[in-house]
């Protein structure tokens, strides 16, 4: 098939042209990309409705894109600042094809012993579709772990507390939280420091040369 703009006879280059020359972008894929409530019969444009891109776990787009980009394409992005960051393990639709990733802040705290520690849970992006399930796997009998919440929507926050009842003695834990919906799943791991004690070594660096 040709396709010419009017009376001109310069054809438009095809798609299988287009993939031929340009190998990073033969991966095309057919199926339904079930995005999460995309409505396919509104074509209507300023009416203050917007399209959900987001994919559920269903998707046949997911991870089918190109994994690497032409060396050209990527210092053009790097020129203007353009972030080519990617989730998953191909260029598809990036944030959206993943669900969420769960994130604490702080990431890790330091307490005495006996002490108390919070650490804020949320998700990223702040905008899918979708309510998960919270749970945290503690790993030592001198510690108990609370949620304020057992579930998390996009836009809260759920705060996670750690009280120390052990002995008196420095050591680090490692706690595993995981959040669950939508199909999708994500864990962080926040750290805490007990009776620990935080010491400032000076910097040293090479003398410079010094002409007389």
């Amino acid at each position: 098939m040709v396709i010419r703009e009017g009376s001109s006879w310069d054809p438009y280059i095809t798609l299988a042209e287009v993939q031929l020359a340009t190998l990073w972008e033969d991966h095309g894929l057919e199926g339904d990309p079930a995005f999460w409530d995309y409505d396919l019969a509104d074509h209507t444009l300023h009416d203050g409705s917007w399209h959900d891109f987001h994919l559920t776990a269903a998707s046949a787009a997911i991870d089918h894109g190109t994994a690497s980009l032409p060396a050209s394409l990527l210092a053009l992005f790097d020129a203007y600042g353009v972030d080519h960051s990617f989730r998953g393990t191909a260029y598809d639709i990036g944030r959206y094809e993943v669900g969420f990733t769960l994130r604490a802040t702080p990431a890790y705290c330091s307490i005495e012993a006996g002490g108390e520690a919070s650490y804020a849970l949320s998700l990223d992006p702040s905008d899918p579709p979708l309510v998960v399930t919270l749970a945290v796997d503690n790993p030592s009998p001198n510690l108990t772990s609370a949620l304020s919440a057992s579930t998390l929507d996009p836009i809260g926050v759920v705060t996670l507390t750690l009280t120390h009842h052990g002995p008196e003695m420095p050591q680090w834990y490692s706690i595993p939280v995981s959040a669950d919906g939508g199909g999708f799943a994500s864990s962080v791991e926040v750290l805490l420091l007990v009776s620990g004690h935080q010491i400032l070594l000076p910097s040293v660096g090479a003398a410079a040369n010094v002409e007389r």
